[in-house]
């Protein structure tokens, strides 16, 4: 929708005079550079830290969880059924404590990015109305 409004408005703009300098021609023109920079901020975070998948962290290499996902798809099903077939109630609390673990850190991280990216768009917002506010003086 920002970016909607901010190319709908951007289309009705006509560069006149470069050689004057006036106060709303800059707060247009700093608005649509904030606008153009906090939108792709945006939408990095939200493919690269928000949305793309994160994968545990805190295993070994020589570990194997039977409730982790990729080590699970990574072995046969025998290996996993032997794994189950001989678990004692201990071995389940550890192995859904580290999964807890993971999960934790995980959504952590996700939170923390999504909260960010939360008060970037307010000042998109704000950058938004600007930008609509000083193209409405441009024109008068």
């Amino acid at each position: 929708l920002i970016l909607t409004i901010f190319i709908e408005t951007s289309k009705k703009l006509t560069i006149t005079n470069l050689n004057s300098v006036e106060f709303w021609n800059v707060v247009l023109f700093l608005s649509g550079l904030s606008l153009i920079i906090l939108i792709i901020i945006i939408l990095f975070n939200c493919v690269f830290y928000i949305l793309k998948p994160k994968f545990a962290t805190n295993y070994n290499t020589n570990q194997y969880s039977t409730f982790y996902f990729e080590h699970i798809a990574n072995n046969d099903f025998s290996v996993l059924k032997e794994k189950i077939d001989g678990f004692k109630e201990e071995n389940i609390i550890n192995e859904l404590t580290g999964q807890i673990f993971e999960v934790s850190k995980i959504l952590l991280h996700k939170n923390k990015k999504l909260a960010q990216t939360m008060n970037i768009l307010l000042w998109t917002i704000g950058a938004l109305l600007l930008f609509i506010f000083s193209y409405q003086m441009v024109k008068i």
